[in-house]
């Protein structure tokens, strides 16, 4: 009929609606093995990246000065001092303290440099499973697969600015 779904398929015009309905919805188990596999492929790149880039043998052992790399010297000094003076040129303060206690609870189980890498990388796979519900939700499985690998292999992306 004119104008409708079927004249504007073959005038090759889709509706994100018509889109997103001929895509399949995937399972449970194929849904969370795409999810963990964009994760475990980001992690071994970034991690591997990052471990041949950081070499200063004077900040300890790679792994320690990948563990401290931008904000995580911060989470580790206040889990482990405290959030200190305001009066400095970097206060501890803007930081929310849900990291540093858990890092200061589960610290006596070993290393707090380990666990605050190990916590990192999990909540980053609990942040792309969410990223995906709501994706998946907004356009569909595919949108949300697509966008779950964007995030995962360009992080900063989360950050960008227009």
């Amino acid at each position: 009929p004119p104008g409708g779904a079927a004249s504007g398929r073959q005038r090759g015009i889709h509706t994100a609606v018509s889109y997103r309905g001929a895509v399949p919805e995937q399972g449970a188990d194929r849904t969370w093995m795409g999810v963990a596999g964009a994760w475990l492929v980001s992690r071994v790149l970034s991690v591997v990246t990052l471990l041949v880039a950081v070499h200063d043998p004077a900040r300890g052992s790679r792994f320690d000065q990948l563990a401290t790399k931008w904000d995580g010297a911060f989470y580790l000094a206040i889990g482990r001092s405290g959030y200190g003076p305001v009066d400095v040129p970097f206060p501890r303060w803007p930081f929310f303290p849900g990291f540093p206690v858990m890092i200061r609870a589960l610290g006596e189980l070993g290393n707090d440099q380990v666990l605050v890498f190990v916590v990192n990388q999990l909540v980053f796979l609990a942040a792309l499973a969410g990223l995906y519900q709501l994706a998946r939700r907004h356009g569909g499985a595919r949108v949300a697969m697509l966008s779950v690998w964007a995030l995962a292999l360009f992080p900063e992306i989360g950050r960008a600015h227009v």
